[in-house]
């Protein structure tokens, strides 16, 4: 499993308690069959039976399949047509029913991993995002992901005004190169990367 992750290039947060971050959740959604395939690979070198290796990848790929769907359409940045918007439906539907489907008997799985309900998010995933998108057209448009993108902007533009002693004059600063920086009329990277005036000795 590690193998197959590491050649998707999905990385393991260790400050986020080995959890997946958005861009590697989405690369695990869509190289999900691979992966799959090296832990079924896995099992059978274990000894498990194939009955098990089957359940497990019929099991997880009901649920991965569905999100896979629904990561793409909801985070499209454009309304979305009738079809996608009962395509996004079904998923959603699919996704609940797979997600509280029971484990089958053949796995040996820890209880502690076996959920009778959804997750909070998971509920909200099967009964309101589809109601949403009726609703508003899309779902994309109402993303985080336009703000994720200008943090690396706002940090260049910290970065060229940390200089000013003075807060509020220091946040204007920034306020007008970040919007610069949004019309188009970005600041060169030279800018940002100043060089260093030479000293001169002075003879005397």
């Amino acid at each position: 499993m590690v193998t197959a992750m590491n050649k998707a290039k999905i990385n393991v947060q260790v400050y986020w308690k080995g959890s997946l971050v958005g861009p590697d959740c989405r690369r695990f959604l869509k190289e999900h069959r691979v992966i799959l395939d090296a832990i079924v690979c896995a099992m059978r070198e274990e000894g498990y039976i194939e009955d098990q290796c089957t359940a497990f990848r019929e099991y997880h790929t009901r649920i991965l399949t569905q999100l896979d769907k629904i990561g793409a359409l909801s985070r499209k940045v454009a309304m979305l047509t009738d079809s996608e918007i009962e395509e996004l439906s079904h998923a959603c539907e699919t996704y609940g029913a797979a997600a509280r489907a029971s484990v089958p008997e053949c796995l040996p799985l820890p209880k502690s991993l076996v959920r009778t309900r959804l997750t909070p998010k998971g509920h909200v995933v099967e009964v309101h995002l589809a109601a949403f998108a009726r609703r508003y057209g899309t779902i994309g448009f109402f993303g985080e992901d336009g703000i994720e993108a200008l943090h690396p902007k706002d940090t260049k533009c910290r970065q060229l005004t940390r200089c000013i002693r003075n807060p509020e004059s220091r946040g204007r600063a920034t306020t007008r190169h970040l919007t610069r920086i949004q019309c188009g009329k970005a600041v060169a990277d030279s800018q940002f990367h100043r060089k260093k005036r030479a000293r001169v000795n002075l003879v005397t």
